[in-house]
């Protein structure tokens, strides 16, 4: 997360504006949500893993669903 606060289009953020109070603000926001993206990402990798394991664990193939058949999830 540190790594990506750093690149460039967030430091200049304390160019573009009058004072900076302002900067420290949108610095601010900009690092909230660099931490939600950083946080749902592996949040969803997770539940995807358990859906996984409580679908498709200990099943006959004959028995799996057809996505785990195919490879695609099918709507």
């Amino acid at each position: 997360m540190i790594g990506t606060a750093g690149l460039p289009h967030v430091i200049v953020r304390f160019f573009t504006v009058p004072k900076a109070s302002d900067a420290r603000k949108s610095a601010g926001w900009a690092l909230v949500f660099i931490a939600l993206l950083y946080t749902t990402a592996p949040a969803v990798g997770a539940f995807a893993r358990l859906n996984f394991i409580d679908s498709v664990q200990d099943i006959d193939y004959a028995e799996a669903p057809a996505w785990f058949k195919t490879g695609r999830a099918t709507t």
